[in-house]
């Protein structure tokens, strides 16, 4: 029940098209972007400053959004609520967060956002 009031809320706010597109990319994630890959480190078991990564697979630290290139920002804004993540995104670059960008043969596979010291992000 409660994701029909969010889908009405939607549809009131932004009109027909832009909920059926909405509709489309959600089932479309829903049936096509369900495979994860999980790559974790320990900081504390690293001997090293430097790792190795399969030659197809690159990190990029992005530390503001004008670093970020156009396709991989539509990507994240398209992901959920384009808005609010805007917002998040803006509110965690002033804190000083550094986003990390992870890719595949050049497309981004994903994003994970860390942060230093005692700010609070949400």
């Amino acid at each position: 029940m409660d994701s029909l009031k969010r889908l009405i809320s939607y549809y009131s706010q932004y009109g027909f098209l832009k909920t059926v597109k909405r509709i489309i990319r959600t089932l479309d994630r829903l049936f096509r972007h369900n495979e994860s890959m999980l790559f974790f480190a320990d900081i504390a078991d690293l001997k090293n400053n430097t790792i190795e990564l399969p030659i197809q697979f690159t990190v990029e630290k992005i530390t503001k959004k004008e670093e970020l290139a156009s396709k991989d920002l539509e990507r994240i804004l398209t992901y959920s609520h384009s808005g609010i993540i805007d917002h998040k995104m803006n509110e965690r670059f002033m804190k000083g967060a550094v986003l990390w960008i992870f890719k595949t043969k050049g497309n981004m596979a994903g994003f994970e956002w860390s942060i230093r010291g005692k700010n609070t992000i949400r």
